[in-house]
């Protein structure tokens, strides 16, 4: 992937090098210095997937089965073959965003479907002292939000933000998007819509944030598509999160 920066009223030199951006390039790539993660089927060999961030092959952590499968345009994560996949870059603790493009299936747990969160939890009814990432769907795939214990906790009524959604999104693709900063809290959208904020400041981040310690995909089934982490609060800026939402929602067709 391409990235670049746009100079307003520049003029090329006569005979400059032009440059060929893909729609890729494009929605993604002027947002070059906050870009922290992206996995997609473009970049994904048998148990090797690609953070085109950093050009990096993600770190493994732990497979179970024989490998990651690439079919019908989604990797495909199957039941009873957990796969971990750590981010190779620090997690941007005052302020970031998550987007992924995932059909859920049904699973035979009732753990969470986790589209980022920490290596450790903080444990249920400890106090919050340490606040750990955390984006998650609750295994029946009617509620989205945020944990901030991490680890792969289910969302309740304690949680610091979780949607209801009158259907389970089980069995659908769609695109589930998440900002957060330490001054505007946390935004949930579906399908490019606004489903759920919080109020208020929030503390900043301070568990699992570091190179390798936190995850995308843990206790992950189903087909995923795209999963994009950018350590900017997209909400800050309406237009470009309306552009990042078009682009998935365009290219993976979802309606």
């Amino acid at each position: 992937m391409k990235q670049y920066y746009v100079v307003e009223n520049a003029q090329a030199p006569v005979g400059a090098e032009s440059i060929v951006l893909s729609e890729k390039d494009k929605s993604l790539g002027k947002f070059g210095k906050y870009l922290n993660l992206l996995v997609d089927i473009d970049v994904a060999e048998n148990k090797r997937l690609l953070n085109q961030c950093s050009n990096g092959v993600i770190k493994n952590i732990h497979v179970s089965g024989s490998s990651l499968s690439v079919d019908q345009g989604a990797i495909k994560f199957i039941d009873g073959r957990p796969y971990n996949f750590h981010g190779d870059m620090k997690l941007n603790v005052l302020e970031h965003s998550v987007f992924a493009v995932v059909r859920l299936m049904p699973k035979s747990t009732t753990t969470p479907y986790t589209l980022i969160t920490s290596t450790e939890a903080v444990a249920n009814g400890a106090p919050l002292t340490e606040v750990a990432p955390n984006f998650s769907v609750n295994s029946d795939g009617l509620t989205i939000g945020v944990n901030r214990r991490g680890g792969i906790n289910q969302l309740t009524s304690q949680s610091t933000l979780g949607v209801s959604l009158k259907e389970s999104i089980l069995n659908k693709k769609v695109l589930l998007s998440l900002t957060f900063s330490v001054m505007d809290g946390y935004k949930c959208y579906l399908n490019g819509k606004l489903i759920g904020k919080t109020t208020g400041n929030m503390n900043p981040l301070s568990l699992d944030t570091g190179e390798g310690e936190w995850q995308i995909c843990r206790a992950f089934i189903g087909d995923l598509y795209a999963n994009l982490v950018i350590d900017r609060d997209m909400s800050k800026s309406e237009a470009d999160l309306n552009d990042l939402h078009q682009y998935f929602l365009k290219r993976y067709e979802i309606v």
